[in-house]
């Protein structure tokens, strides 16, 4: 490429498929050494029909760039136009060359009817016995709360030392005079067998 000379270029994006994708583009610079040509070296790109970028190629889509969701049957174009400008060039970029890699990336949504297949499960062993669950302990019963009772009180069973007992009472009548009937009736009676001796 010449000083002032400039070339276009046109890659086609065609959806044939039946699910709609998204689509990016990044730029990989595989120039080594310098002077670097993709510094001076001017690039127009357009998709769509719309500019989306003006500049050096060295600094073109770095990064990642989202171009944007085609759905089936679309078809667009992405023109990229680089310009070799006279004035900037010197005997310095002489042979020199430049190189630089496009990758497009699309990515495509699965359908919600397309799950991926499921593995059959695995077979125990036929040899291997079946496990024996462990018996159940039943829970621990906590010991009843005793309940304290208060003390008992001693009662006696004796009446206090110091009170008489009472005696049954036969009548109203006070006792002295029986006392005195049975005081004389004794005394008759020693005299009655004193008188008896003495005959």
């Amino acid at each position: 490429m010449s000083p002032g000379q400039r070339s276009d270029a046109t890659i086609s994006v065609r959806n044939s498929y039946s699910r709609w994708f998204d689509l990016w583009l990044k730029a990989e610079d595989q120039t080594s050494g310098e002077p670097n040509l993709l510094e001076v070296l001017r690039l127009t790109v357009t998709y769509k029909g719309k500019e989306i970028y003006s500049g050096p190629v060295a600094g073109f889509a770095e990064e990642s760039i989202y171009l944007g969701r085609v759905h089936p049957g679309e078809s667009w174009e992405l023109v990229a136009t680089v310009e070799l400008p006279g004035a900037e060039i010197d005997k310095t970029f002489q042979g020199v060359t430049g190189s630089v890699k496009w990758v497009f990336t699309a990515q495509a949504a699965r359908p919600p009817d397309e799950e991926p297949p499921e593995e059959p499960p695995e077979e125990p062993p036929a040899d291997e016995p079946p496990e024996e669950e462990p018996p159940v302990e039943p829970p621990e019963e906590e010991p009843p709360e005793e309940i304290e009772l208060p003390p008992e009180e001693d009662v006696p069973l004796t009446p206090p030392s110091d009170e008489e007992p009472v005696m049954p009472k036969t009548g109203e009548e006070p006792p002295y005079p029986y006392y005195l009937l049975g005081g004389l009736a004794i005394l008759a009676g020693v005299s009655l067998a004193g008188s008896r001796k003495r005959r």
